[in-house]
């Protein structure tokens, strides 16, 4: 069975739909799924324009998602979030999910670009895709495989 990993973020249609797409691209070929879900999201949202665009320019096409809440996602096998509350609220909702399986993607968090213009997009973007790349996914994958 797959290693499921949700990204969250709050309304689940800028960051962690770009990171959910991100990784799945990067991880093409290992042994796990990645979903996205936001701890404030309205379901069957799309992403934002700025979003879809800017992952059109890193090799990802976003339009297909649609927004949920993270209560709506099945136990994941490891969460990663956006910033700390994302996490918060992960752990009140697993609370049987241990502590190495929660992280922020990044320590500082990943700020949120909503509302803001396509440069900002970009920065989020490129913060996402180097934390992402930056992630030891081989070695996740064996410490959650026992």
């Amino acid at each position: 069975m797959p290693l499921h990993i949700v990204f969250v973020c709050t309304g689940n249609i800028c960051r962690s739909p770009l990171a959910e797409y991100l990784a799945r691209d990067r991880w093409h070929g290992l042994d796990i799924t990645t979903s996205s879900a936001g701890t404030h999201a309205n379901t069957g949202g799309a992403a934002t324009d700025h979003m879809i665009a800017v992952g059109a320019e890193l090799g990802v096409d976003l339009a297909p998602h649609r927004s949920k809440h993270l209560r709506d996602v099945p136990k994941p096998d490891a969460v990663i979030a956006m910033e700390q509350h994302h996490l918060d609220s992960a752990r009140q909702l697993y609370p049987t999910l241990g502590e190495d399986r929660l992280s922020v993607l990044r320590p500082s968090g990943v700020a949120d670009p909503y509302g803001m213009g396509v440069d900002q997009y970009r920065k989020t973007a490129h913060e996402i895709l180097g934390a992402i790349e930056d992630l030891e996914i081989e070695g996740l994958t064996e410490s959650f495989s026992g």
